[in-house]
């Protein structure tokens, strides 16, 4: 199947299937750093407070993720923009979602391994952070996003008839710009 002909085809499809998809994903994502905080308080009695602290994270969480894809999105489309792409924004929040699919189903993974954690062998959040499971469901989520990029790059080469090397710049430079950024943080 000729790949334009398939980003043109993504296009007319309707845009609640690319919405559900990005708040499936923003729940999974949810769900993974709801188990990790039950990972680290189990055991821990802590009260309404907590349990209201934890409902409420878990909502900001799936807006978080909702407002980062689109902010995202934004950020490669003003870089698509700047390599003489030519397209709606609208046209890449339709067809950007799809390549969400690979990440939701590594976060499902995800998920599984730290539920074969036992959190009775878990005292502190180092042991947590040395855990086996841990660090493969961490592995698979960042290599997920990977395959993630690299279908992101082809919707945006055919999307905004861009060279490869534009397309690829168009994903990368944002990708390594917000990395470096929070790298800075870090720092301090």
């Amino acid at each position: 199947m000729n790949i334009k002909l398939l980003v043109s085809r993504l296009q007319a499809v309707p845009k609640w299937c690319g919405w559900i998809i990005v708040i499936i994903y923003s729940l999974l994502l949810s769900d993974f750093i709801s188990t990790i905080n039950n990972l680290i308080m189990d055991g821990i009695m802590l009260g309404n407070i907590y349990d209201i602290f934890m409902n409420l994270t878990y909502f900001v969480t799936i807006l978080s993720g909702i407002a980062i894809w689109i902010i995202t999105m934004l950020l490669f489309h003003l870089t698509a923009l700047l390599f003489d792409g030519n397209a709606v924004f609208g046209n890449l929040l339709k067809i950007s979602p799809y390549p969400y699919i690979i990440p939701a189903i590594a976060v499902s993974i995800a998920i599984l391994l730290l539920e074969q954690i036992d959190p009775n062998k878990i005292s502190n959040i180092l042991e947590l952070q040395e855990n086996r499971n841990l660090r493969i469901a961490l592995s698979i989520i960042n290599w997920s996003f990977i395959f993630y990029y690299l279908l992101l790059i082809i919707q945006i080469k055919y999307l905004y008839s861009i060279s490869w090397i534009k397309a690829f710049g168009t994903v990368i430079i944002p990708v390594v710009t917000i990395w470096g950024i929070t790298q800075l943080f870090t720092l301090t």
